[in-house]
């Protein structure tokens, strides 16, 4: 098998990092409004893992979200350096099938 040099990116201050190391999309699954329920449970089951932030709807939007103002709008996480967002889009985005989506 034929050896393949991988990419490296250098930053500002001359540090090099591998570009394998650097991730394209982040997966983003949806709930209707489990998002932070599952990050924590995905977190509990997977070494190095860990809840990094969560945010919550306000009152702008309403009228198009339907979320009450200060629920759990995403939650992001890290299962193992790898990360993820998970979303409470409310039943109308689930029952359209809408599930997985990524983010670049």
């Amino acid at each position: 098998m034929e050896s393949v040099a991988v990419p490296t990116l250098n930053l500002n201050n001359n540090q090099e990092i591998s570009m394998q190391s650097i991730q394209r999309i982040t997966p983003c699954l949806w709930f209707d409004n489990q998002a932070e329920e599952a990050a924590e449970f995905y977190a509990s089951i997977f070494k190095n893992s860990r809840i990094t932030k969560v945010s919550h709807y306000g009152e702008a939007g309403h009228e198009v979200h339907g979320q009450v103002a200060g629920t759990v709008m995403t939650a992001a996480f890290e299962l193992d350096g790898q990360e993820f967002v998970a979303l409470n889009g409310g039943p109308t985005l689930i029952q359209r099938g809408h599930l997985v989506s990524g983010q670049l």
